[in-house]
């Protein structure tokens, strides 16, 4: 990271240097910072390796109590009229008999979820997919979080990377 960095800033340095020294119009100026701008989301988006936090995006998406949502890791389900925000932080175990093999049990697989009620952190939960076993809510504070469904379904031989995995969840009030 730290040597992308630095070829980042010597990129930007040269630039501003090249501005400098020829006098380029205008033109010229926003052409250079506009390809370092590409290049630098370009890199960005082509990483060998996941950034550190401070480069992270929140992505969020609301949704009214019944609903369901789906969310990849580190994405926030936001139920404003509850003032609720759920947010899937990662596949603590899957181990759901994979497509084509015959299993002596469906298996399961578990969800760390947090969740905030009103600017206070309720905690982590677990949320578990008993693979077709049926479907048991998780309660916190009055509120039963369902995990009705988790994308991709294991295969024979085929390992499934953190960040493809993505839950659907549903909110309700406990009645």
């Amino acid at each position: 990271m730290a040597k992308f960095i630095t070829k980042l800033k010597s990129a930007l340095s040269w630039a501003v240097a090249f501005v400098r020294k020829y006098k380029c119009g205008l033109l010229i100026s926003t052409l250079l910072i506009l390809l370092s701008v590409v290049l630098f989301v370009y890199a960005v988006d082509h990483l060998p390796y996941d950034l550190p936090k401070f480069f992270s995006w929140e992505i969020s998406y609301s949704a009214p109590l019944g609903k369901e949502v789906s969310l990849k890791i580190d994405q926030t389900l936001k139920i404003e009229s509850e003032n609720l925000e759920i947010k899937f932080l990662r596949v603590i175990s899957d181990y759901r008999c994979p497509k084509e093999v015959v299993c002596v049990w469906a298996g399961q697989v578990i969800v760390m979820v947090n969740v905030w009620k009103a600017g206070e952190n309720l905690g982590e939960f677990e949320l578990i997919d008993t693979n077709g076993g049926g479907v048991s809510p998780t309660q916190v504070d009055n509120y039963e979080i369902f995990l009705l469904k988790v994308k991709p379904y294991p295969e024979i031989n085929k390992i499934i990377n953190t960040k493809d995995y993505i839950i659907t969840i549903k909110v309700d009030k406990v009645k």
